[in-house]
């Protein structure tokens, strides 16, 4: 019973991974950016250790796609980011961030 619980384990895992790689291909980026660390996999690995059971597959997505914008993001700042640039690119990201985690607090705070 449980090698067949281990068969389906993995089934599922590889059918995530082939959503991850799918969606990292249609957005072509490392070929539009050539300078940027195409690591899907790697990626994808990271986010199974955090969630490992196969309930959290979503999480898993959600965690590998946001970690691939962010290296995306971080590789830009390295190659092309003069220090004030990237100051400045930052600083308006975390205002937009900030910004946008406002309500979502606010709406916490008022349901305790």
């Amino acid at each position: 019973m449980s090698s067949i619980f281990i068969f389906v384990c993995l089934a599922l895992f590889k059918m995530f991974m082939f959503i991850n790689c799918r969606w990292w291909k249609e957005l072509d980026l490392a070929s539009k950016l050539p300078y940027i660390r195409d690591r899907i996999v790697e990626v994808y690995f990271g986010a199974l250790a955090l969630y490992f059971e196969p309930r959290y597959s979503l999480g898993r997505i959600i965690v590998t796609k946001i970690t691939m914008i962010v290296t995306v993001f971080n590789d830009t700042c390295d190659a092309y980011g003069t220090l004030p640039e990237v100051t400045s690119l930052v600083d308006s990201f975390q205002r937009c961030c900030f910004s946008l985690l406002t309500p979502i607090s606010m709406i916490k705070f008022k349901n305790r």
